[in-house]
């Protein structure tokens, strides 16, 4: 018996295979809170430093370990989204790619995490950003991974947690 969701539910697992042995297609995006709270001075870490920079890192290495898969011949696409404010849209996916918003490109996703900006005084849509991801997913083949980087808990926006498991 395993808990999912809060609730406690019998789950069969019928088997575990090596991502690089399935050759499925891995899409992932990652969501990046920029809300104010990631780089006012207040919010540093016990290091000192800000947590977009923290934030900024984690993604810089997980961007390179899921590129890695790559090298195994499996086809991973990566999409950055940051977000902050009251709303998010697609215009808000950080992106060199002219082909939409997944790219495959080491250099072009660095720089979209390189263009991520904290905008002071403004809030965190945490379940706006997961709802855009997941609707940016959905049509995608093979595996499908939303990886979200944040400091805290949703403030603003129009979606709760409850409106996302529903989808």
């Amino acid at each position: 018996t395993e808990e999912v969701l809060g609730e406690k539910a019998a789950v069969d697992i019928l088997s575990v295979e090596p991502l690089a042995q399935t050759k499925t297609p891995l899409r992932a995006i990652l969501a990046v809170d920029s809300s104010g709270s990631m780089g006012n001075e207040k919010s540093k870490t016990t290091l000192g430093e800000l947590k977009i920079d923290k934030v900024k890192g984690a993604s810089r290495f997980l961007i390179k370990k899921l590129l890695d898969y790559s090298k195994q011949g499996i086809d991973v696409g990566i999409a950055i989204l940051s977000f902050n404010g009251n709303k998010v849209s697609a215009s808000d996916f950080v992106s060199n790619n002219p082909n939409g918003i997944y790219s495959k490109k080491d250099k072009e996703l660095n720089a979209a995490i390189n263009k991520i900006k904290v905008e002071a005084n403004r809030k965190t849509p945490l379940w706006d950003a997961v709802n855009l991801a997941l609707d940016n997913s959905i049509q995608e083949r093979g595996y499908k991974v939303i990886i979200c980087l944040t400091d805290g808990i949703s403030n603003s926006g129009s979606m709760n947690l409850e409106d996302v498991i529903e989808k």
